[in-house]
């Protein structure tokens, strides 16, 4: 089982390349104003988004220095919600934003999302390395996960010794969907098409929030669930 969000207004500063641009006042932290300057950030940020109900601060891996989160969209509040009430405070954090700078607020530094790439409670966090592959698509009921790789793709759930596997293959990308079909290396030769739509997914086993809804249709199966997108 997955839920899926839309995440349409997650790209709303997506188009802004310019330098002398930067989010309204009022979409920072309560009591703080934003600089007139922003510098447009391209690569994913990972580190730990600590919640409070008054407010979101970041800190990157490897990071002393903490930073708001502007949330304009509300999107990211949304994400967040079904933790505010459980232990938790802090959660594995990836996502693509612009820095900004913030005056009269209790973080020197303000970073605007712009893409939620995941969201997780339950991962090596910054003890991890940068993951290695371009898509991780997931399932549950039964397990099922697809990576996709520069060398190939694979297929994986418990009922099989080994995964399934096929070569790789170039994505097609329209309208918001990245799209792989291949063709299994094995005497069978099982086709595989992946489908990843960009729309916020939550896995119902983990909490795990992620930006790909994916659908992966396995020879004459078809299987429901959310993808990750790489980092490394």
């Amino acid at each position: 089982m997955y839920v899926v969000r839309a995440v349409g207004a997650l790209l709303l500063f997506a188009a802004c390349t310019r330098t002398d641009m930067a989010p309204p006042a009022d979409s920072a932290m309560p009591g703080s104003t934003v600089a007139p300057t922003a510098m447009a950030e391209t690569a994913p940020r990972r580190g730990y988004l600590m919640v409070s109900p008054e407010q979101l601060v970041f800190r990157s891996c490897g990071d002393t220095v903490a930073s708001s989160i502007i949330d304009s969209s509300n999107v990211l509040a949304e994400a967040v919600a079904p933790f505010r009430t459980g232990p938790l405070d802090s959660l594995f954090f990836v996502f693509r934003g612009d820095e900004v700078e913030l005056v009269s607020a209790e973080a020197a530094r303000g970073l605007v999302v712009r893409d939620v790439m995941r969201l997780s409670p339950e991962s090596r966090g910054c003890a991890g390395t940068p993951d290695d592959y371009a898509f991780h698509a997931f399932g549950e009921e039964p397990f099922w996960a697809v990576t996709i790789r520069g060398n190939g793709i694979s297929f994986q759930e418990p009922d099989r010794q080994g995964p399934l596997l096929f070569p790789s293959v170039p994505a097609e990308r329209s309208g918001g969907v990245v799209r792989y079909q291949a063709v299994s290396l094995t005497p069978d030769s099982t086709t595989m098409v992946v489908e990843l739509r960009h729309a916020m997914c939550t896995d119902s086993m983990s909490g795990e929030v992620t930006n790909h809804v994916a659908v992966v249709r396995l020879g004459s199966r078809e299987l429901h669930g959310c993808a990750r997108e790489g980092t490394g």
